[in-house]
């Protein structure tokens, strides 16, 4: 075993995709409006770090897609031994 506070890695994550999610009824709307389909909507996520109110490293965007389906690494630039216990991931 060892500490968490031995680990100098920055914190990063694999975001795969989004599942059980309603669409938003705006989609729907936004389908009504000529020219507007399917094809224009796009799924992104923006993921932060917070310890109580304060931001921790910047917030990191996926690439927008018309499914929520990602594949990519999150990469927060705070080493992982400088994460709080009461840190918490946002999205």
């Amino acid at each position: 075993c060892h500490p968490i506070s031995a680990i100098s890695r920055s914190f990063e994550m694999k975001i795969v995709g989004l599942t059980n999610y309603e669409s938003s009824s705006l989609y729907e709307e936004l389908s009504q409006v000529p020219g507007l389909g399917p094809q224009h909507r796009q799924h992104w996520l923006e993921i932060s770090i917070y310890h109580g109110s304060v931001l921790l490293s910047e917030p990191v965007r996926t690439l927008p897609t018309q499914l929520p389906v990602w594949s990519e690494w999150a990469l927060f630039g705070i080493p992982f031994s400088s994460l709080p216990p009461e840190s918490r991931l946002c999205v």
